[in-house]
């Protein structure tokens, strides 16, 4: 029967539905469930009417259509606009939806705040009221963009803020169809004064690590991730005797006799404190070094580490100390021949007396 295909909870449901059967001849549509033979909930939409049969028996003649799938569409609707209501609410990025004549018709608290108001303020707004007219021709070709390919963007640009000051922003998004029918634009905006401020106070970074650079009295090298000179400041240049140029790309083992003043290869000296500068970030050593004119000199050399990304690149800070390395040699030979004369003496006294 009927009430073996209707779960008993749609019961006092359908008894509502004869009830309006009685009254009018007619019931539906409404929605309920029918129970599958396995044991599955078919939901149903249900319209139908009262007949009377050439007997003059009293019939009801439905409609059942199955909503299964409708159902399963609007679910998945539901959840796509909870999802997407969600990210509209909530995103750091700031969203809109504006018209073809510019109005802004919706935006979240992202994209207001980044301007300086409430949402219901920017709706108020057209897209001009917070764009600068120096990039009226750039909005325009961006419209034409649109028109031809769909979307636009990503492309950097500048809003004005409630205060009066500009506001950087990169910006990309797509043309769809409103509810009314007419193209819309939908906007997803970053605030990128964030960036802008790092990208100065690098800027500004590397331009003071240049003044010193360039200016420091000591001598400073710098050693590119194969070990090769890759810049070299004035006073490097001057103290080793060749123009910063004629470093680029050479080895410090290449401007190195063959072997250090303690009887070490320069080239295994020169791998053993770069890969110590690796593994620790500091290497400090004495070092031997051919002169342009030809005559060796000693440094002393300070190797530090500078992280790069994945890679490691070194800097080289150098003194010249041959002349000091002279001092303590010509001191060494003084206290030698002290010793001598001391040792002559004290045979000469052990032989008079």
């Amino acid at each position: 029967s009927y009430w073996d295909l209707t779960p008993r909870d749609f019961h006092d449901g359908q008894r509502v539905s004869i009830d309006w059967l009685d009254r009018t001849g007619r019931f539906g549509p409404f929605d309920k469930e029918y129970l599958h033979k396995d044991g599955r909930r078919i939901p149903v939409r249900l319209n139908g009417v009262r007949v009377i049969s050439p007997e003059g028996d009293v019939q009801v003649w439905g409609i059942a259509e199955n909503i299964s799938q409708r159902q399963a569409a609007e679910r998945a609707m539901r959840e796509s606009e909870e999802k997407f209501k969600a990210l509209f609410e909530f995103s750091p990025l700031g969203m809109a939806r504006v018209s073809w004549e510019g109005h802004l018709l919706q935006v979240n608290e992202s994209f207001a705040r980044m301007i300086g108001y409430t949402p219901d303020e920017v709706t108020s707004m057209t897209y001009w009221d917070i764009t600068p007219r120096k990039y009226e021709e750039q909005e325009n070709l961006i419209l034409e963009l649109v028109q031809q390919h769909g979307r636009f963007g990503p492309f950097e640009k500048e809003y004005i803020h409630r205060e009066g000051h500009l506001v950087p922003i990169v910006i990309n998004g797509m043309k769809i169809r409103g509810m009314n029918g007419e193209d819309e634009l939908w906007g997803i905006v970053e605030d990128i004064t964030p960036r802008r401020q790092a990208e100065r106070e690098i800027r500004e970074s590397e331009k003071k690590f240049r003044t010193l650079f360039e200016s420091s009295s000591q001598g400073v090298m710098l050693h590119d991730a194969n070990h090769f000179f890759s810049e070299v400041n004035p006073a490097a240049a001057r103290i080793l005797g060749r123009t910063a140029e004629e470093f680029l790309g050479m080895h410090p083992a290449e401007l190195a006799p063959e072997y250090q003043a303690n009887g070490e290869l320069s080239e295994t000296v020169a791998r053993r404190e770069i890969a110590k500068c690796l593994e620790t970030g500091l290497a400090q050593f004495e070092w031997t070094h051919n002169h342009k004119d030809g005559h060796e000199m000693r440094l002393e050399v300070t190797l530090n580490r500078i992280p790069d990304g994945e890679k490691n690149l070194m800097q080289a800070v150098i003194i010249d100390i041959s002349e000091r390395k002279r001092a303590e040699m010509e001191l060494k030979r003084s206290l030698e021949r002290e010793r001598e004369l001391n040792l002559l003496k004290s045979n000469f006294v052990s032989m008079v007396s």
